[in-house]
């Protein structure tokens, strides 16, 4: 084909046959490398990469990034030098393509705009000088910086926002963090080694392995449902073959719960065995280890992350971990990193109330809750989430930056350790000798009661619940890890609210009720939300003032009982085990967790409230961060569904309250799910029009409108339980409040880091790393007090909130944040 007959549309596939013809094999993804960014005014700009960087093409800019990277191809078929021999290395080209070298250099220009011209939106248009491929940052899913002054000093906000991945995905190969699957060989097969072949979902004869392989991979990928084949098993059989063909047989990842009952063949010694599975080695064998419930220290998991680090080096790759110990230690600017991660034991210490007795025994609508259900799926989930990225960053910032340079502000599980016994024994320190962390005054009739009740799941015969936050449950170093205080918590306010996202996100099989807290203790909206005011911003005292507690509720201050009945005035029986999923069971109203040096006691995040309005200027960002969570809390929860844009509460909701309708749909995007507007098809009639669902009839109530069920449902004599329905209710309605906690939390560290600055660190950079949603609320925050990406270029913004499964994240950093000093000196607000 001609160059001067391509098009766009065409540009790609001429492309991919060139390159083929020149590699001598089919060229795949790894042979074409894009790198796609936006300039000022919104257009895409694509740079194509091939063989080994020896080659760049830049294609013109365009309104999306698909026609981008299509231009990026036609510029690099037009150019004609696709079979020019590589420079200086005279041997093959390489067969596939790691990253852009340090030398290429980015033109965003369009073909009638010269530099200064004014673009959409009034700012000029410059090319893209500061643009440097050298560096490109796996981590974040994208940056937003601002500038502004905040008391008296110089400030740079670098709000780094992530999705929670795993730190092995983020170490993948080329920055993509999606598995790339393979037939890999595997001895191990138990029954499928002796599978009978009527189980097979297909077969094919006299096929060559290479062929077999290529044949059972096109029947995964061309079914709709290919993730169902994940750790599916081909096998090959040469037996009688002379030439070294054979018959190939797939099975599905299911056919291991059909093979009971079916005759099975001894397998051959010509039979070779592969699994459908993730090709990357050191992934596929924590998998391995984490499915079967091994532990993994994270000394190892470390130790494995490095090693593949430098092999990303060699790609042009950095780790945000890296990258961010270097800028702090460079010493061009003063460096706080603001981390989503758990607060730190030093910043806390224990208050004990005389006046207050420990929880009385629960009230039968307690006991009388059904045991925790099963896991919603039959699937071994790997990901237990102790290998989060965030977690691996905040071990190694511990160690290389000063203690002054890490901020923690995640307090929704203070008090808690989760796995990691070095931060549990600093939270025992904190105990008066002798004293036990778990003080529950059901504890004596809990080792009287009879025998533990019968229903037990899955998730406890595994020793571990499916889990996915930071952090995993109960290790197996703990000794008693089969009683109740093993590794117990410190009582704290925010890990009693904190229960609730775990409940809501991770594990509704567990059952845990607010409802009558809510309903019996708070009473009415307005109260609620001057309750959780006082608790963040005031004394605790003066929050606990706000609560109706006397002899009939204080029992109800308790979200799960240790006993359980299976009817009213039947034998008291041990409740199982939660696995520390609920660290604190009864609101800690006689001791808990308070901010270090306050005294009346204050919450750790009203401490740091109370810092700032001592100092000069202060008062002001805390009278302003007041308004702003009492408003956002507001918007959340007066439309919850619609307000949450990841789709979770829509889930949750669902699974409570339609749960015929949960079984039966896809819900594979949440956030996709929650936005439907067409009836949405059924998993187990597809081909049906009859059998679909009118998603926008589902609502979830407001706060308000919330609490007064709450209050009218509930009866006053405490005995009937909590349905589903309005568990989940009082979960959502607490979440709300808890979830902007952790904002007010990096909101008001970003203004005391800056306070608590040195007197001679004028210049200050604060590089907050959250999750996407968490990083908004801070940034619209600042953006509204003072802060501003005036005279950076593309506005600040880095990257995206929303990338494809298979692209590559790696980020492309502007002059600025390669090096701190050039966010300097700050524009003047006007």
């Amino acid at each position: 084909m001609s160059s001067d007959s391509l098009d766009l549309s065409t540009a790609k596939s001429e492309l991919v046959s060139r390159l083929s013809q020149l590699l001598g094999r089919p060229a795949d993804g790894k042979d074409m490398l894009y790198h796609t960014d936006r300039t000022p005014d919104g257009m895409h700009v694509s740079v194509l990469t091939l063989l080994g960087g020896k080659r760049q093409y830049t294609g013109q800019p365009c309104n999306n990034r698909k026609r981008s990277e299509q231009a990026a191809a036609l510029a690099a078929v037009q150019a004609g030098d696709l079979f020019d021999q590589p420079e200086s290395s005279g041997s093959a080209a390489p067969s596939s393509i790691s990253a852009p070298p340090a030398s290429m250099k980015r033109t965003l220009s369009r073909e009638n705009c010269e530099p200064g011209e004014q673009q959409r939106g009034g700012a000029p248009f410059k090319k893209a000088k500061s643009m440097l491929p050298g560096v490109r940052l796996c981590g974040p899913s994208s940056i937003q910086v601002l500038r502004g002054a905040l008391f008296g000093r110089e400030v740079a906000l670098v709000c780094c926002g992530e999705a929670h991945e795993d730190v092995i995905d983020l170490t993948r190969e080329g920055c993509v963090i999606e598995p790339k699957r393979g037939w890999v060989q595997d001895e191990s097969c138990g029954a499928f080694a002796r599978m009978d072949p009527i189980l097979a979902s297909a077969s094919k004869r006299n096929a060559t392995l290479a062929q077999a392989k290529s044949w059972a991979e096109k029947i995964i990928k061309e079914d709709r449902e290919e993730s169902a084949w994940h750790d599916s098993w081909l096998s090959f059989d040469t037996s009688g073959s002379t030439d070294g063909t054979g018959t190939a047989r797939v099975f599905a990842s299911d056919a291991a719960s059909r093979y009971h009952g079916v005759s099975a063949t001894t397998q051959s010694e010509a039979m070779q065995l592969f699994r459908w599975a993730d090709l990357d080695d050191d992934a596929r064998e924590l998998a391995k280890r984490r499915k079967a419930g091994d532990l993994v220290s994270f000394e190892e998991l470390d130790a494995i992350v490095e090693k593949r680090k430098c092999a990303r080096k060699a790609q042009g790759i950095t780790l945000f971990d890296d990258w961010i110990i270097q800028q702090a230690q460079a010493g061009t600017a003063r460096v706080a990193l603001v981390l989503e991660a758990p607060v730190k034991a030093s910043e806390v210490e224990l208050h004990e109330d005389p006046a207050m007795s420990s929880a009385p025994t629960s009230k039968e609508c307690h006991r009388l809750m059904e045991l925790d259900s099963d896991t919603d799926s039959d699937e071994d989930d790997a990901e237990d989430g102790s290998g989060s990225f965030l977690g691996y960053l905040e071990r190694r910032a511990r160690v290389a930056l000063k203690p002054d340079q890490l901020c923690c502000v995640d307090p929704r599980e203070l008090g808690d350790a989760g796995d990691e016994h070095s931060r549990w024994l600093s939270f025992q320190e904190l105990l008066p000798s002798g004293k036990r962390a778990v003080e529950d005054s059901e504890e004596a009739a809990f080792t009287s009661c009879a025998e533990e009740a019968t229903l037990w799941t899955s998730h406890a015969k595994k020793g571990r619940p499916r889990h996915r936050r930071a952090k995993a449950r109960r290790p197996k170093h703990c000794e008693n890890a089969g009683k109740e205080d093993c590794l117990a918590a410190i009582p704290s306010w925010e890990a009693f609210f904190g229960a609730a996202a775990e409940l809501l996100y991770y594990s509704p099989h567990v059952k845990a009720d607010y409802a009558q807290f809510l309903a019996g203790c708070i009473g009415t909206s307005e109260n609620m939300r001057e309750f959780f005011l006082s608790l963040f911003f005031d004394t605790v005292p003066e929050a606990v003032a706000k609560l109706k507690l006397d002899e009939v509720t204080r029992p109800l201050a308790r979200i799960r009982s240790l006993l359980y009945q299976a009817e009213p005035g039947a034998e008291l029986r041990r409740r199982t085990s939660d696995h520390g999923l609920i660290p604190v069971r009864t609101a800690p109203l006689d001791r808990y967790l308070k901010a270090k040096g306050f005294d009346p006691p204050r919450l750790w995040v009203s401490g740091i409230a109370e810092r700032l309005r001592q100092s000069s200027g202060g008062a002001a960002i805390v009278d302003a961060a007041r308004s702003w969570y009492l408003k956002s809390t507001n918007n959340l929860l007066a439309n919850p569904r619609n307000s949450d844009a990841s789709g979770d509460y829509f889930i949750a909701w669902l699974r409570a309250c339609h749960r015929h309708i949960w079984r039966d749909v896809d819900r594979t995007d949440p956030a996709k799910l929650r936005k439907q507007r067409e009836p949405v098809q059924s998993e187990s009639r597809p081909d049906s029009r009859l059998h679909r669902f009118d998603l926008t009839q589902v609502r979830i109530p407001s706060l308000d409108a919330g609490i007064q069920e709450l209050q009218k449902t509930l009866d006053q004599s405490n005995t009937r339980i909590c349905t589903a329905r309005e568990r989940t209710l009082a979960q959502i309605l607490v979440d709300g409040f808890q979830l902007r906690l952790v904002d007010l939390a990096a909101i008001l560290t970003v203004a005391d880091a800056v306070q608590s600055a040195p007197p001679d660190e004028q210049k200050i950079v604060i590089v907050l790393y959250a999750g996407g949603d968490h990083v908004k609320s801070v940034v619209d925050f600042w953006r509204v007090n003072g802060f501003s990406a005036e005279g950076l270029e593309g506005r600040g913004s880095i990257g995206k909130e929303d990338w494809e499964d298979e692209e590559d994240r790696g980020l492309v950093l502007p002059d600025y944040l390669a090096d701190f000093s050039r966010l300097f000196p700050v524009p003047k607000p006007r």
